[in-house]
């Protein structure tokens, strides 16, 4: 109740010291913040409710004036012109605030020992209003400003929120235990997934184990850290589900995926498995079934990438079809892009062609696009029939 006490006298005398720079407040606020006055312990809540996003100024700042912020910017940060002016036109804050705003936050920030790096790390904070009310919050928790000061991004309410809980400092050294990473990095996360600041310990330690315990390596978790944001029960049916249906290699991102697109996925790996039967690679199937040597199968993939993902049942499906329909596995060899396309594409475009009885030697035309396939038919039809004449 003390730490809440001092931050909302902090945070009043902050208030009442810039109220001169505020233009306007609407009546039912000012009611509201003589009633906060009056009980400020009761109502300490309601500080974010107030009309403080304008409090270092309200000064509308035109587009005439982006110039001098970027220039503002360009000065304090020591950064290039361009990187300046992408800073400013990429966040619609720098449009609501001036130079001197920007040049006082950055004071501020110096004096609470925060870093020209901490601000080219997180420019955003030479531009938020409320900069002074985060500072004094952030100043409850046992931490350097350096180490905290991703959090400055986090609006005002959640940061209030979530320092006021006894247990953030506790949150935020256990997450750098369990995940062996410093607290800045903490922050960090916590700062681009607010949901970390509020998950369940409990159950992000029990979503931690199940992982690892199925081969997820603790650096796969750290780059998809939206894993833990599922129960530890769902992670642990998604992954059984997994190996139920013969998945090795377990991947965060199976939990996370939509049941379709993991349904999907299995079945066509499945599939792939029943098709390659005792091969161990795609090189080796391409080689088996369009009788080539596997270096040649692999210059294949190395020419066209997009095979490593293709399904392999729709893969067997093409080759098959351009084999009964008397075409060589050298001609498939010649054109690999053959096998991106989908076999109705490829009957379709044959039955035209064969329609206006052109021959083919070469697969090329039907990988063209649509646009492209039609002109080089017209053109193959057109010297067919002056050749006739």
């Amino acid at each position: 109740m003390l730490k809440r006490l001092y931050i909302i006298m902090k945070s009043t005398t902050l208030i009442l010291n810039h109220l001169s720079c505020v233009h306007r407040i609407s009546n039912g606020h000012q009611s509201n913040f003589f009633s906060f006055l009056k009980h400020p312990v009761r109502n300490y809540h309601f500080i974010p409710l107030l009309s403080i996003k304008r409090l270092a100024s309200t000064t509308q700042v035109d587009s005439n004036n982006n110039s001098d912020v970027s220039k503002k910017l360009q000065d304090i940060l020591n950064i290039r012109a361009v990187k300046a002016h992408t800073i400013v036109t990429n966040n619609t804050l720098f449009s609501k605030v001036s130079p001197e705003d920007i040049e006082n936050n950055y004071k501020l920030g110096l004096s609470n020992h925060l870093t020209r790096e901490n601000f080219k790390l997180y420019p955003n904070m030479l531009a938020d209003q409320s900069l002074s009310l985060k500072l004094e919050v952030l100043k409850m928790l046992p931490f350097d400003f350096n180490v905290t000061a991703p959090l400055l991004l986090v609006s005002y309410a959640k940061l209030k929120s979530f320092v006021f809980d006894e247990l953030a400092a506790k949150r935020i050294n256990e997450f750098a235990r369990i995940f062996q990473v410093d607290e800045n990095e903490v922050c960090k996360w916590m700062s681009q997934k607010i949901f970390l600041m509020s998950a369940n310990m409990q159950n992000i330690k029990k979503c931690k184990k199940i992982l690892q315990a199925s081969g997820v390596t603790l650096e796969e978790i750290i780059n998809d850290l939206w894993v833990l944001r599922y129960n530890a029960t769902t992670v642990e049916e998604r992954i059984r589900m997994a190996k139920e249906n013969n998945v090795d290699t377990i991947k965060t991102w199976m939990v996370r995926a939509q049941r379709e697109i993991f349904d999907n996925y299995v079945r066509r790996r499945s599939d792939n498995k029943e098709i390659l039967g005792e091969k161990a690679s795609l090189a080796e199937y391409l080689s088996e079934k369009l009788e080539c040597s596997q270096e040649v199968s692999k210059y294949l993939i190395l020419k066209q990438p997009a095979l490593q993902k293709k399904s392999l049942k729709k893969m067997n499906d093409i080759i098959d079809f351009l084999l009964q329909k008397g075409f060589k596995p050298i001609h498939i060899c010649r054109t690999p892009k053959i096998l991106l396309h989908s076999v109705n594409t490829i009957k379709k475009r044959l039955q035209e062609i064969e329609a206006n009885n052109v021959q083919l030697d070469s697969l090329v035309i039907l990988t063209k696009s649509q646009r492209q396939y039609a002109h080089v038919l017209d053109s193959m039809k057109s010297t067919k029939t002056k050749l006739k004449n």
